[in-house]
């Protein structure tokens, strides 16, 4: 059991280029700073280790949060580090000696090189709003006669997000399996959005194709991979949606082990989203299925 433990590798070759372990709880997030002299490394003791990548030497450890932490970013100089953690706090941080910055307003202009981060200005919209009293008891009864019990059945929050390179999309998922697209920033909580249905239950990651053409999706329930494909195309539609996304390809295992592949297009329609088609084991098959 080594759980702390990783590894770098050659991005050509894969080769390993160095093993290290600080930490003895397994990571939940790792990053290069833009200009790669930097790494963090974020993990479920709550410290965030941050290294020298020259020297491959641990030059920090930010410990300030009372949970895992589960998400980190640079700033596009290098010089800051933002995480957040499973009891939803949001921290910053300086690269060089991992100290804490107690006043968030200290780095209001700074600019960041990656937006992975839950909690946030720019990603304030994305969180679902408050109910309460009547139509909180209303919402919760009509989830229960759908057997759905808990507050992801009524008001599924984030569970993951990352923003796109060219910083104009917020890709977003929930715990109920939901994929909502963002235009970024995303300040209000009546942004509009599409919204793509795939995964049975909550997300664990998405995450942007390096040039934005693509989507990736992990679902944990129903250990799904699936990816999007992007297509950025003008539309005129009532909710100022301007992005269609079809889901072009999906990896599911299947029970004994044995992989299928099934090939999802979806195209939307006044604001709903329809199966095409799909095929299995290399069949096509057409769907009459919203």
């Amino acid at each position: 059991k080594k759980d702390g433990a990783f590894i770098l590798l050659d991005a050509d070759t894969l080769d390993l280029v160095y093993e290290g372990r600080d930490a003895r709880h397994w990571m939940r997030d790792a990053k290069y700073s833009p200009e790669g002299d930097t790494f963090a490394l974020a993990c479920q003791d709550q410290k965030v280790y941050l290294y020298d990548a020259k020297q491959n030497v641990l030059r920090a450890k930010c410990d300030k949060h009372n949970d895992a932490v589960t998400a980190v970013d640079f700033t596009t100089d290098g010089a800051y580090l933002q995480s957040d953690s499973v009891d939803s706090e949001h921290l910053y941080y300086s690269t060089s000696d991992g100290a804490y910055y107690k006043i968030p307003s200290q780095l209001k202009n700074v600019k960041w090189d990656t937006w992975t981060c839950k909690m946030g200005w720019p990603v304030q919209g994305c969180w679902p709003k408050i109910t309460s009293g009547k139509k909180r008891e209303e919402l919760f009864a009509a989830a229960a006669e759908e057997g759905k019990v808990g507050i992801a059945a009524v008001s599924p929050e984030p569970t993951t997000v990352h923003r796109s390179k060219a910083q104009d999309m917020l890709a977003v998922g929930y715990q109920d399996g939901a994929v909502k697209i963002f235009r970024y920033p995303c300040l209000s909580k009546n942004a509009s959005y599409a919204s793509l249905k795939g995964h049975t239950a909550d997300l664990p990651s998405l995450r942007f194709a390096c040039d934005d053409s693509h989507i990736i999706t992990i679902g944990q329930t129903d250990r799904t991979i699936l990816v999007w494909k992007v297509n950025k195309k003008k539309q005129q539609q009532q909710n100022g949606v301007q992005k269609i996304l079809e889901a072009s390809r999906a990896q599911i295992p299947p029970e004994n082990g044995v992989w299928h592949v099934i090939y999802v297009d979806l195209l939307k329609y006044g604001g709903d989203y329809a199966v095409l088609a799909s095929s299995q084991n290399g069949r096509r098959q057409n769907s009459t299925k919203p």
